[in-house]
């Protein structure tokens, strides 16, 4: 998408997302800007694929390449609003100064975090495969793990024992055969039915994951965004993965189901 028609599709989004949550009368003032930030931010990542997203509020600095800007004041209780900036960009530096949390600050594209210091990078769009020659069957399609952090939605088995968990990795695309940078069990009695259920659980740091998996999701080609999840600092989509073993260790065989990026 060129970035002239950026500024059009963000306006866009903003108008559409406030008169939702302003609608949204039984919501706290709180909850409305959860709301609000999270939602812009996973609307700007759907409409506007290439770029990178921030929504902000208070202190901070920043550097983006190729920024679209647009300041709203969020309808709280009246007369009170609460002041975001929004920023659509193919990439960039930035830096909150203050507290973290929805309320303040909202982001995703393709970048690394460290605290409160965020690096984005350009999110390419890769040419689709070129067709089999005829005659010849294509291998099952496999999903190609992105260059930024995640959670990867795991069964685990040694002998008889099953168990079901979440791996986070601070950058997917090295994920295949390395072991997590962080691991929770989720369900150690038996492998966790993903789909149609929400699934949530706490790392040792303290860090909480939430992940909703859509029934039927194991059905849908690899691939497929099927659900949702979210920690303290993202909202991720949740992606259909072709279940193989991600890594081995101490004798269990850790299989990727689906991946939260």
């Amino acid at each position: 998408m060129s970035l002239i028609s950026v500024p059009l599709v963000l306006a866009d989004i903003i108008a559409n997302i406030t008169n939702l949550i302003v609608q949204g009368i039984d919501a706290s003032e709180h909850e409305k800007e959860e709301q609000f930030t999270q939602q812009v931010c996973e609307q700007v990542r759907q409409q506007l694929p290439t770029m990178n997203v921030m929504v902000v509020h208070g202190q901070f600095t920043s550097n983006f390449v190729n920024a679209t800007h647009q300041h709203v004041e969020l309808p709280l209780t009246a007369p009170r609003t609460m002041g975001y900036e929004i920023f659509a960009f193919t990439s960039g530096t930035f830096t909150l100064q203050g507290d973290g949390g929805f309320i303040n600050w909202c982001f995703d594209g393709n970048f690394n975090r460290d605290g409160n210091n965020v690096t984005f990078f350009e999110i390419p769009i890769p040419p689709g495969p070129p067709p089999p020659p005829v005659g010849i069957i294509p291998p099952p399609a496999t999903l190609t793990y992105p260059q930024r952090e995640g959670v990867f939605l795991v069964n685990s088995s040694r002998g008889s024992a099953r168990t079901s968990g979440f791996a986070y990795y601070k950058d997917c695309s090295q994920a295949q055969n390395n072991q997590p940078q962080a691991y929770i069990d989720i369900k150690t009695d038996g492998n966790q039915t993903w789909e149609g259920a929400v699934s949530s659980g706490t790392f040792q740091d303290g860090d909480a994951v939430e992940a909703t998996v859509d029934t039927g999701a194991q059905d849908l080609p690899v691939g497929s965004r099927c659900g949702l999840a979210h920690n303290a600092f993202h909202n991720w989509n949740v992606y259909r993965d072709n279940i193989h073993p991600l890594y081995t260790i101490d004798g269990w065989t850790v299989n990727t189901v689906y991946l939260c990026s």
